[in-house]
């Protein structure tokens, strides 16, 4: 029987690290396990892989390359492992990952959180009310950078409310569903797909326009934690558009501007 080794685990920290998707040469450059083993954490149904996926390379070179997302059950997995000790032969980073993840362990309890509320909480959004109980005396922290996105609050002002019309008897329909939302992508025509294959957010934002902002991105969340879509990111600042960058989905910190929809 194969057990899930130290360093299978620390592997998908650190995926979770990434906010539950990365790309395998990546990951694989800042900590690799054998092909075997990361084959076995996909039957385990801990994370998926989907290759040869289009990727711009910040150098402009076009090429493909493998996309791991960490599944729910994954989440869980590590929720549920999150005290057991890490003891590899980088002896200095499993004591500091495992100090850390016994303080996070304690903090996630009192929260009633799950590893997941964690790392795909948007960082600037203070989910867990940190900031608002800041001691006195001490500076507030700095101000980041502007970001070229907009925030989730323009983004929905810059949206017209799809029921903006209706008359104020009229009674307002209940959301779609992801299933539904997923049935409306795979009619978007193929013409309007990217050469590699999958669909710009600016362009589905545009078909699905009857669709609320915040509606369509929970389901698209939803969807690819359930492994029945991809959200892909593009990494050349140069190759996003002024629309890719308005139409974009934030999670866990990281925009994403094209959906690849699994057959």
């Amino acid at each position: 029987m194969t057990l899930i080794s130290t360093n299978m685990l620390l592997y998908l920290w650190n995926l979770a690290g990434h906010g539950g998707g990365g790309w395998l040469k990546d990951l694989d450059a800042e900590l690799a396990i054998k092909t075997n083993e990361r084959r076995f954490l996909g039957l385990q149904g801990l994370l998926t892989e989907t290759p040869r996926l289009p990727r711009i390379r910040p150098n402009k070179r076009k090429t493909t390359g493998t996309w791991l997302v960490l599944t729910e059950e994954g989440w869980q997995h590590l929720g549920r492992n999150i005290n057991d000790p890490l003891v590899t032969k980088v002896q200095k980073a499993s004591q500091i990952l495992s100090r850390l993840l016994k303080r996070l362990s304690v903090f996630l309890d009192q929260k009633s959180l799950s590893p997941a509320d964690l790392f795909r909480a948007v960082p600037d959004s203070d989910h867990f009310g940190i900031l608002s109980h800041q001691p006195a005396g001490k500076k507030k922290p700095e101000e980041k950078a502007a970001s070229p996105y907009p925030s989730s609050g323009q983004a929905k002002e810059n949206t017209p409310a799809p029921d903006s019309h209706r008359p104020p008897d009229e009674k307002k329909p209940e959301d779609p569903t992801p299933e539904a939302i997923l049935v409306r992508l795979k009619d978007i025509p193929v013409s309007s797909a990217e050469p590699g294959g999958g669909f710009k957010l600016a362009v589905v934002r545009k078909e699905l326009s009857d669709i609320s902002r915040e509606c369509l991105d929970k389901a698209l969340e939803i969807l690819q934690k359930e492994n029945r879509l991809v959200l892909f990111e593009t990494v050349d600042p140069l190759a996003i558009s002024p629309q890719d960058r308005a139409a974009a989905v934030e999670l866990a910190g990281l925009y994403f501007h094209t959906v690849f929809l699994r057959s």
